[in-house]
């Protein structure tokens, strides 16, 4: 379908809620906040919008704003500014949580949480979950969750692999060179004339699946150094959804390319946060290098770095360079909000491992006992199982190579998760919405709006 067309069934249903919005007045309140008690400036800023915010990085993004603009009147500089400046904005909560259902026989994988938290409240109306297709009827490459308007990716799962995107608040600020060039890549994204990393997540979770095809999303400019390896076949995806060493290797690919993409291209300040099946990670991305850590059982990522965990002082003086006040509280309470996800985490798991002791003394008890009535045992108290495992370390501290003992629950189930993430520290007033998707499926488990008030 043409990029320009492609949002034309949803617009009739989004038309009424977006009149209701006002974007023109949540652009104008952005501009204030950047420039407070600047009115002049405010007005130079949104008469230059006008005149130069035409077009993203890509043509086919371009044309799907366009589409959008012609079937809802909204103007195509609003659009622009909507997809080039809402990824700088956005505080969150994400990362993988080993998920198993109840019994040791039944298989661990992980699982991508995530909140997204802003205080425009009005975009709350605006959000939508969207199934990508390559034709009519075909089955879903995958899904994204994010604003009606915005054509990134914000938060995103496909089949082999999930994503999302924090808002970083620190970048290199240690010469005048680094913050010139930093500064300079965000004009060039604003101009349409270098991707955004929103756009750049869109590409590698919408990358071609057949081998030799062109890749979806095709550069204005340039193509992309190399295309991504594919996860899957849409017509595999049957086979290789019961054919988990498979899945698992195809997504550990696609993995290792996005992470050398990320190391090697150029972007804006970010939280990334990758999941597969087996292994979450976390990338903290600066203009011009990034950092990666890895789990296999719990890693969270709000809006800090790892290393200003060891000096707070770090994140509230990073919190300063933050404009918006909504967004300095949440930088200010990003450290808080990790803790108490790990918290929780280790308190159900240690409880659910607490629970299986218990059911296997009983079992153990009653098993010797039936064999001392019928004369096969001496009377004797059965040994007692390994204890469960003490969960006081921090968990990003552990060794992600060391695996529990076999008979252990290796994670928590999905109310446990669900309850993580509707803890009040957690999810706020200023949170719009909550998703779990699932890398192994390809879907999401669990989403949920928040509504103004509601929290």
């Amino acid at each position: 379908m043409p990029p320009a067309q492609r949002y034309a069934h949803v617009v009739p249903a989004m038309k009424p809620t977006i009149d209701d919005t006002n974007l023109e007045g949540v652009f104008s309140d952005l501009v204030e906040m950047f420039l407070p008690d600047r009115p002049f400036a405010q007005r130079c800023v949104y008469r230059f919008a006008r005149l130069v915010l035409r077009r993203l990085y890509t043509d086919e993004e371009t044309d799907e704003l366009r589409g959008i603009s012609a079937a809802t009147g909204l103007p195509m500089f609003l659009l622009v500014a909507f997809n080039v400046l809402l990824d700088l904005l956005l505080g969150c909560t994400s990362g993988g949580v080993r998920y198993q259902e109840s019994g040791t026989d039944k298989e661990s994988r992980m699982v991508h949480f995530r909140t997204l938290d802003w205080d425009m409240d009005p975009l709350r109306m605006l959000i939508v979950e969207l199934d990508f297709i390559r034709a009519p009827g075909g089955p879903v490459v995958a899904t994204t969750i994010g604003y009606f308007g915005y054509v990134g990716v914000l938060t995103g799962v496909r089949q082999g692999l999930s994503m999302s995107l924090n808002f970083r608040p620190t970048h290199d600020r240690s010469s005048w060179w680094k913050r010139a060039a930093f500064r300079w890549h965000q004009a060039m994204v604003v101009l349409g004339r270098r991707p955004s990393i929103s756009s750049n997540l869109r590409h590698w979770l919408l990358c071609t699946d057949k081998p030799g095809k062109e890749p979806l999303l095709r550069r204005r400019q340039r193509k992309p150094s190399s295309s991504p390896p594919s996860l899957l076949h849409d017509d595999d995806k049957t086979q290789a959804a019961n054919d988990t060493d498979e899945l698992d290797k195809r997504s550990g690919d696609m993995t290792d390319f996005l992470l050398n993409e990320l190391f090697t291209s150029n972007s804006t300040a970010a939280y990334i946060i990758l999941c597969t099946p087996q292994l979450a990670y976390s990338v903290e991305k600066d203009h011009r290098s990034a950092s990666i850590r890895t789990h296999l059982r719990l890693l969270t990522t709000c809006n800090h770095d790892l290393s200003d965990e060891a000096d707070p002082a770090q994140i509230h003086e990073a919190a300063k360079h933050v404009t918006d006040s909504g967004m300095q509280a949440l930088v200010e309470d990003s450290l808080s909000r990790k803790t108490k996800v790990s918290k929780i985490w280790k308190r159900r798991l240690q409880q659910r491992r607490t629970k299986q002791y218990q059911q296997l003394r009983h079992r153990q008890t009653t098993a010797t006992s039936q064999k001392i009535a019928g004369g096969e045992l001496a009377q004797q108290p059965p040994p007692p199982p390994q204890q469960p495992q003490d969960q006081n370390q921090d968990d990003d501290e552990k060794d992600p190579d060391v695996a529990d003992e076999e008979h252990e629950i290796q994670g928590v189930a999905l109310h446990d998760v669900l309850r993580m993430l509707g803890d009040r520290d957690i999810s706020n007033d200023q949170t719009h919405y909550a998703v779990v998707m699932d890398p192994r499926t390809g879907g999401v488990l669990w989403r949920r709006v928040y509504q103004l008030g509601e929290l």
